[in-house]
């Protein structure tokens, strides 16, 4: 069996997930990133699989106590049965007001990464779907003294 064979197996087998949880501060639900990478975990092993994985860190910008960090990941699959490889990537941001937003942006790429390569599905993430549902519970931060690069 090809790598791209068994990846249709992977496709097929992590095609849904369903949301298990709810970003208190809009409230809206969501599939964590978590339960996607438990998913396409197993699944990968299942067809045996293996992969590694190297971040690129595209900016980062601090100030004050927030800081805001932009990643690519690059993800290789390598066939166990076989020579085969195949590179993935994905991009994500993170911001934090503390020193988490590098770790959030990697978590953001990783699970847009697989989600865009298996085409996993969630309306969840649809910023169309959700907006008349957005409801902040707190006061939105003020970013007015933070300048991101776009």
């Amino acid at each position: 069996m090809t790598l791209k064979e068994k990846l249709l197996n992977v496709m097929q087998e992590c095609a849904r997930i369903g949301k298990d949880a709810v970003n208190d501060e809009v409230g809206y639900e969501y599939v964590s990133a978590a339960k996607i990478n438990d998913a396409v975990n197993r699944a990968l092993v299942k067809n045996r699989i293996v992969t590694t994985a190297e971040t690129s860190i595209k900016e980062h910008l601090v100030s004050g106590n927030l800081s805001w960090t932009s990643v690519e990941i690059t993800i290789t699959l390598h066939d166990v049965d076989s020579a085969e490889t195949l590179t993935i990537r994905g991009a994500g941001e993170g911001i934090d007001k503390g020193d988490k937003s590098i770790a959030k942006a990697q978590t953001m790429a990783i699970k847009y990464a697989w989600k865009d390569t298996l085409h996993i599905v969630d309306s969840a993430d649809d910023p169309d779907a959700v907006a008349d549902k957005v409801q902040y519970k707190s006061k939105k931060p003020n970013l007015n003294n933070f300048t991101v690069p776009f």
